[in-house]
Parts: structure tokens; C-alpha cells; sequence
């Protein structure tokens, strides 16, 4: 896989450590204004359930992508972000865990 935005190419096999998953809503050092929707809860849960395991970024991106959104690798930035569309035609980018 390449990544899309330096096209750095990117070893999907490589196993790495998650951590810091997205805290969603409700964490009292985490806030979301009105016009940005949570996160999907499915894709919350499986965040949270890679943090602090050890595994191929090919099997947590099939993870992510069986949840629900548009999934991307950001290698620069080890982390794994989810992109929405609102009913508006608003797109929300989250970072929804790190890696190293």
C-alpha cells in the first residue's frame, strides 16, 4: 500500500503496537463541538480493543474497514485515521488510534 500522502510505500505486514485510542465523547478532557458527530460507536470499539496489542496494520485496517467509514494509513503520522460524510456534506476526519 502506498501512502497517499508522500507515497511513501508502506509495509502492511509489519507488526506494530497500538495505543492511545480516540477517547470519544464524554471523556472529560475530550470535547466535541455540536456540529461534529462522535465517532461511529463500532469503530470506537475496535480502537479500543487494539490499544495496547500487537499486530499487522493489514488485520487492524481490516478490522476498521469491517466497523464502517473510509479508512486511511497515515504513515508520517503513525496513526490510523476515519473519515465521515455528514448528511450535509460535511467530512470529519478522526484520528482514531496511534501506532509505533
Amino acid at each position: 500500500m502506498q501512502n497517499k500522502k508522500n507515497k511513501k510505500k508502506v509495509d502492511l505486514n509489519k507488526v506494530v503496537e497500538f495505543y492511545d485510542p480516540h477517547p470519544g465523547v464524554g471523556d472529560s478532557v475530550y470535547y466535541l463541538p455540536a456540529s461534529v458527530p462522535p465517532p461511529p460507536e463500532a469503530v470506537k470499539k475496535v480502537a479500543d480493543e487494539l490499544s495496547g496489542q500487537k499486530l499487522s496494520l493489514s488485520e487492524a485496517l481490516k478490522r476498521f474497514r469491517a466497523a464502517a467509514g473510509t479508512i486511511e494509513l497515515v504513515s508520517e503520522n503513525k496513526c490510523i485515521f476515519l473519515q465521515i460524510k455528514t448528511a450535509y456534506g460535511r467530512t470529519h476526519i478522526f484520528r482514531m488510534i496511534s501506532y509505533k
